[in-house]
């Protein structure tokens, strides 16, 4: 999931909850290759700081991996784009929860489909 090059962020991680964040931004920042200067690792959450302000925190830190809650990443997402114009890599941690639920007979087609009996 992490790359090597420089300034570059690369990898997405995208988290249901502020708290999911500020625990993954915890033990990615833990993860930290040695020698890696400046922040390794930032998250997007709402309530922290307006969105433009860290938008601007961003682009100056150049994390290699963000940590977004979605209505925050949606919100950076719309003021600048760039920002994930070299993401690579999507994790979506409790993708449940992220997820509206679907309707059962919805799935049943679509497992159908993807899963047909023999």
């Amino acid at each position: 999931l992490i790359q090597k090059s420089r300034h570059v962020c690369s990898t997405l991680i995208i988290v249901p909850t502020r708290e999911l964040a500020v625990q993954t931004l915890h033990v990615v920042n833990a993860l930290k290759p040695e020698g890696h200067n400046g922040p390794f690792a930032a998250a997007l959450v709402s309530g922290i700081d307006d969105g433009a302000g860290i938008v601007e925190e961003i682009q100056q830190a150049a994390p290699r991996v963000l940590v977004a809650t979605p209505k925050r990443l949606l919100e950076v997402m719309s003021i600048a784009p760039q920002l994930f114009f070299t993401v690579k890599h999507v994790v979506l941690d409790e993708v449940d929860r992220l997820l509206p639920p679907a309707n059962p007979d919805q799935l049943r087609r679509k497992q159908r489909y993807y899963h047909p009996k023999p």
